[in-house]
């Protein structure tokens, strides 16, 4: 089987690694051979680097076209891209099968995203989505999706085996800049905390250096492919806070399912798959309000029994549902199924 992988980004890119990359060692072994042509170039800090990305685009443009006009290919995989009518009217005239993957909200924002996703969705042989919630939206188009979680790859996120936080408790979250301010919604919650229990500290990676709580110890790190599964390994208790509003209600959970991979309870904010990964009192709590966060976080910081109980729970869950592995088996079903 020959397979052209189409990407949003390259290795380095959070969604693309982990719905794309993550998966390139297991179809080789399946004895597929796959093409993948990232839309983005690895992110770099140079000066020059703004040029070169924008070379870069317009030549993965140039370069897709022609794989796609003279290659031979039994299915094109698409993960986030738009492609344009000229490509897909390239797929659809050489009778290739499209299998097209998202995992956000990509079509809010404006009138273009919803008409450009809806347009890939009608392409599309088969389409994967990562959620319960964004499924819905596919069948609004006609097209009934394949739900595949966003796997967690369990050589780099397991637990410390020799973990030992000598009476301190950290507390942490992973994210990004752009999602901080998610923290900030919760940080009343967060220094009440830091205030009732002083063992506490807590642990950001990808926060701005300066993000504090209270007087708390806090510690901040940018977020790095290598340093994220080292840093998450330190937490004992991990956190995903979200509005409830459309873009948060379709996300994917996968900080959750990075913590659970890291055998770690989590208190998340009970928004769209949130509510269903972490199951209330067996692999965490839900907090929507400030007192649910203060109480809930303190059920786990007072009760080290409980929050072990919940760490092996949430890491058993993780194995079966959330692996490389779990998630391959979906996936291959779905390549072997569109390329009879």
């Amino acid at each position: 089987m020959t397979l052209l992988a189409i990407t949003f980004g390259n290795v380095d890119h959070a969604s693309s690694r982990t719905r794309v990359y993550l998966y390139l060692p297991f179809l080789k072994a399946d004895g597929v051979s796959v093409t993948v042509l990232p839309a983005k170039p690895v992110q770099k800090k140079t000066l020059f680097f703004p040029i070169y990305r924008f070379s870069f685009k317009i030549f993965s443009k140039l370069i897709r076209f022609i794989f796609l006009a003279f290659f031979s290919w039994d299915a094109v995989w698409v993960h986030r891209v738009f492609l344009s009518q000229a490509e897909l009217w390239l797929i659809k005239v050489r009778k290739i099968k499209l299998i097209y993957d998202f995992d956000d909200a990509i079509f809010l924002g404006s009138d273009q995203n919803l008409e450009k996703t809806q347009n890939m969705v009608r392409f599309s042989a088969q389409t994967i989505v990562s959620t319960p919630f964004l499924s819905g939206f596919c069948k609004e188009v006609g097209k009934e999706p394949v739900v595949i979680t966003t796997p967690v790859d369990s050589v780099l996120f397991f637990p410390d085996p020799d973990k030992k936080n000598n009476g301190e408790i950290v507390i942490g979250w992973t994210g990004s800049p752009s999602t901080e301010k998610y923290l900030v919604n919760i940080l009343p919650a967060l220094e009440e905390v830091g205030k009732k229990y002083p063992q506490v500290q807590f642990l950001f990676t990808g926060t701005s250096r300066n993000f504090k709580i209270g007087d708390s110890q806090t510690f901040c790190s940018p977020w790095s492919m290598s340093e994220e599964p080292v840093l998450i390994r330190k937490m004992d208790i991990g956190m995903m806070p979200l509005p409830d509003d459309e873009w948060s209600r379709n996300k994917g959970g996968y900080k959750i399912f990075l913590y659970f991979a890291s055998g770690i309870p989590a208190v998340v904010s009970p928004v769209g798959i949130n509510s269903q990964v972490v199951t209330e009192g067996e692999t965490g709590f839900w907090a929507s309000t400030r007192d649910e966060w203060v109480k809930n976080l303190g059920i786990l910081i007072e009760n080290t029994a409980v929050r072990e109980k919940m760490g092996r729970n949430a890491l058993e869950k993780a194995r079966k549902q959330y692996s490389v592995q779990a998630c391959y088996n979906q996936l291959s079903t779905i390549f072997k199924t569109i390329t009879k």
